[in-house]
Order: C-alpha cells, then sequence, then structure tokens
C-alpha cells in the first residue's frame, strides 16, 4: 500500500472517530438541556401550587389543593425520570410540609385559645360551655381531615386528638360534679322529720331548674358512652318524687289537726253553755225556747224557766248559728260568740 493510499485512510478514520465523538456529546447535552428543562417544569408547577394555596382565604379550597398535591405527587409511573424525580423531590416535600403545617398550626391555635389552666364554672359557666363544644367539633374535624393532613403521619393526628379529649373530659368533670353539688345541696337526710313545706317545696324548684339544665346542656357536658347523664336525672327525679309524697303527707297531717281543733272548739263552746232548746221550725231555721238549765245532747229542753227566744239555722255545709232575738246575742257551733244589737226584722 502507498504511503498515499495509508494517509488517506487515517484521515477517514480521524474525522469518524471526531464525528462520533461530537455526536456523543451533542446527544448528551441535548438530554440534559430536556432534562433541565423538565426539572424547572417540575419546579414552576410546585411552586404555582403552593402560591395558590396561600392565596386562598377559605378553609375548603385550601384542604382541597392539599389533597390534589398529594394526589400528584411526582413518582417514575408517570414517566419522570429518576434524576428529575431526585431533583424537585425536596422541593416537593417542603411545600406539603408547609400546607400541612397551616391545618396543624389552625388546630393547635383553636386547642389554645379554648385552654383554660384556672378554669373554674361558677366564674364562666357560658365560657367553658362554648369551649366544650368548639372543642368537641375540633376533635370531629381533626378526624375527618386526618388522611389528607396526616396522612402518613397517624401518630401526630393521635397527639392532637388525644390533647383535644384530656380537656374535653376535664371541662365535662366539671359540670358533672357541679350538677352533684347542686343535687346534694337540694337532699335531705330524714324527710320524715321535714315539717317545712316551703323547704321541700323551694327544694323541688331547685331539682327541676336542674333537671331542665342537665337536659340543654347535655349534649356538650356528658360522654354519651356512659350512663352518667340518666343516673343523675334519675336521682332528681326520685328526690322530687319523695319531696311531693312528703307534702301530701304532711297536708294531711294539718287537715286532721284542724278537723280535732273544731270539733274540740265545738265541744268546749257546748260545755260552756248549758243551754236547753225547745225547737219549732220557722223559716229556714227553727225557734226555741232556751233555758238556762241542764239539756241533753239532743236538745231538749229540761226545764222552762228562763227561756229565751232563740233562732238557728244550718247551712248545708253543717254549720249552724244560734242568736237570741230578744238580746242579740249571737254563736255557732264551732266557738265563734257575737252579739247583735238593733237588728229588725226575723232572722
Amino acid at each position: 500500500m502507498s504511503k498515499k493510499r495509508s494517509r488517506l485512510i487515517a484521515i477517514v478514520i480521524i474525522v469518524a472517530v471526531i464525528v462520533g465523538v461530537g455526536t456523543f456529546f451533542g446527544v448528551r447535552a441535548y438530554n440534559n438541556y430536556i432534562m433541565q428543562q423538565q426539572i424547572e417544569e417540575r419546579t414552576k408547577a410546585i411552586e404555582d401550587v403552593y402560591a395558590e394555596f396561600e392565596a386562598k382565604t377559605d378553609r375548603q379550597e385550601k384542604l382541597k389543593i392539599l389533597s390534589d398535591f398529594i394526589t400528584a405527587k411526582p413518582s417514575t409511573a408517570d414517566e419522570t425520570s429518576l434524576t428529575v424525580l431526585e431533583a424537585v423531590e425536596p422541593l416537593y416535600i417542603e411545600t406539603l410540609t408547609k400546607m400541612r403545617q397551616y391545618f396543624i398550626d389552625d388546630y393547635k391555635a383553636v386547642i389554645d385559645k379554648n385552654t383554660f389552666r384556672e378554669a373554674d364554672i361558677s366564674e364562666d359557666r357560658e365560657k367553658l360551655l362554648t369551649a366544650t363544644d368548639t372543642l368537641s367539633a375540633l376533635c370531629e374535624t381533626v378526624e375527618g381531615e386526618n388522611n389528607i393532613v396526616f396522612y402518613s403521619d397517624d401518630a401526630g393526628a393521635k397527639r392532637i386528638i388525644d390533647q383535644i379529649n384530656l380537656l374535653i373530659k376535664e371541662y365535662r368533670q366539671l359540670f358533672v360534679d357541679d350538677y352533684k353539688d347542686n343535687i346534694k345541696k337540694n337532699t335531705f337526710d330524714d324527710i320524715n322529720r321535714i315539717e317545712d313545706k316551703d323547704k321541700l317545696n323551694k327544694a323541688i324548684k331547685n331539682l327541676s331548674s336542674l333537671k331542665d339544665m342537665m337536659d340543654s346542656e347535655k349534649e356538650k357536658t356528658f360522654d354519651t358512652e356512659d350512663d352518667t347523664y340518666s343516673e343523675l336525672i334519675n336521682t332528681t327525679d326520685d328526690l322530687i318524687s319523695e319531696y311531693q309524697t312528703r307534702i301530701e303527707d304532711i297536708k294531711r297531717a294539718e287537715e286532721e289537726a284542724k278537723k280535732a281543733e273544731e270539733n274540740n272548739n265545738s265541744s268546749n263552746y257546748s260545755d260552756s253553755n248549758n243551754y236547753d232548746y225547745n225547737y219549732e221550725d220557722s223559716g229556714s231555721g227553727s225557734v226555741g225556747n232556751y233555758d238556762s238549765g241542764n239539756s241533753d245532747s239532743s236538745g231538749n229542753s229540761s226545764g222552762s224557766s228562763g227561756s229565751r227566744n232563740i233562732t238557728w239555722y244550718e247551712s248545708d255545709d253543717g254549720h249552724i248559728s244560734y242568736r237570741d232575738r230578744d238580746t242579740g246575742e249571737s254563736w255557732d257551733n264551732e266557738g265563734h260568740h257575737w252579739n247583735i244589737h238593733d237588728i229588725e226584722g226575723n232572722w
């Protein structure tokens, strides 16, 4: 082979090598460019999502953005190269964390606002009722948003829910203790020794008001998983019933005592006025002759000396009134005695 031919072959080989090397680096540079474009596009998409998240003021709209962001998490399954994924993943995680933290901070703000270290039901009942109601609603919210806000952190959700439930339990116990204290204040050790109806009626009124209060507050102050509400209501009902029965007993005893006193007064009056009567019908009453001598229980006179002109009248209820038509002296079978003068006409 001539020297000229050998030189030509060498030149061709050199050119081929140069072209090959140039092509290799050209393709690589192109691929790097495409990859960089993809990284920039993914980066911008993440930044745009967060900008939209911050711009929204509606909680549900923010939650929807977070939910969609979780669903659209970059992966090699959507033809994203591993290199692009590794490049954008830190920004994605950072953005996801900030959006989740928005909701976590919101939970904590509600908890802090409704946490009272020196809670006292006597100072502000409505404040504690509102706090209990608010915390109960927050617990439901956290549980409902758990799969989005804490989709990969169940322990984080549990910590917040436990904190909320602990406060609710503490406040509910304050109300239960207050109910029990009111019941105790209106409970008498030996009901059969109570003679004051006003005292019993006052206790009944207090217990009835307490029942109404427990009923209106039960959704906020009682745990639906225990029987405390039913137990307190039953205790209150039993006391009210017991006091009402005792009041009726006192009334019956008073009525019996009154009747006994009336009968005693009537008997004393009859004994002290030893009158005999000879009765004759006279209109609505009867007229008889009064004798200061002895008389029997039927009212028949044993003598006629010292007779008086007596008129008597008996009403339908058994009340009997007597009057001396000459002197105006009057009395009745209940022991009352009085004088009537200058009355014209018959009685």
